[in-house]
């Protein structure tokens, strides 16, 4: 079983009347706990991927870091099977042979 912790908070009442609204809007009534959750984890790993993106820049000599880029650039930026464009369909003329020259 999960172990919790419980926590007392202070909100604005403009804060608890939006997130209890968005909750009750979103099927979601009385999963306040869970809501808050996820919005702590959210904001540590955001938090996180920033501390690290300023530590990588800063740790690393300029050859390393303009390796890193270069290998990170690399696989980032290759298109997924979502990102090609599929060709347009060709004219039924062209398909065919225009035959009316």
């Amino acid at each position: 079983m999960k172990q919790t912790a419980r926590w007392t908070l202070a909100v604005s009442s403009d804060v608890d009347r939006r997130v209890r609204r968005h909750l009750a809007e979103a099927g979601r009534k009385g999963d306040l706990s869970v809501f808050v959750e996820e919005a702590v984890r959210a904001q540590l790993l955001q938090l996180s991927m920033h501390n690290e993106s300023n530590l990588s820049s800063q740790e690393l000599p300029s050859g390393e870091a303009a390796e890193v880029d270069r290998i990170l650039s690399a696989t980032y930026s290759r298109p997924s099977a979502n990102d090609v464009e599929t060709p347009a369909a060709q004219d039924s003329s062209e398909q065919i042979g225009d035959r009316r020259a």
